[in-house]
């Protein structure tokens, strides 16, 4: 009997561990992201400023250069600002708003006003980066610790 109550406890234990884990996770993702996020506006600069590809060109070549594809098909997609990035859950409305204002709006200007437009939006998704980033120094232990000790807490009381 006591055997079953302890296997309880450490599968309730492990539960809670892994929750904050996934928690964590989710921080560490949403950085990755706008750090590709940025990368990708950096070669679309490239790109138009440089060798004034159209756009259907560019984003092949994200993909050629070993972009993820999924992920440059998503930011292409722009008909709906409600769809947009729908599956990213990690990343905020904020984030998402930045990025879907700076791809939706690529090819409609000139190459010197696509520039300007490109750094200004970099610039503000790299402030979401560094908020992201701190966020993530911040709470990282945090999610862990308290997953862990809820889970604890819980197999405590149930036994």
């Amino acid at each position: 009997m006591y055997i079953i109550k302890i296997l309880g406890a450490a599968l309730i234990v492990l539960a809670g561990f892994l929750c904050g884990r996934y928690m964590s996770e989710n921080l560490a993702l949403r950085c990755r992201t706008l750090e590709n996020i940025i990368k990708i506006a950096l070669f679309l600069k490239e790109q138009i400023v440089c060798f004034r590809y159209e756009i259907e060109v560019i984003y092949k070549n994200l993909i050629d250069n070993g972009f993820d594809e999924d992920f440059v098909l998503n930011l292409k997609n722009t008909k709906s600002k409600k769809e947009y990035l729908k599956d990213f859950d990690f990343l905020t409305q904020k984030d998402k708003s930045l990025s879907y204002e700076l791809f939706s709006g690529v090819g409609m200007r000139d190459a010197k006003g696509e520039e300007e437009n490109i750094l200004v939006y970099i610039k503000l998704i790299n402030e979401q980066l560094d908020f992201a980033k701190q966020e993530y120094a911040k709470k990282d232990k945090l999610y862990k610790n308290i997953g862990t000790f809820l889970g604890i807490g819980l197999a405590i009381f149930l036994i």
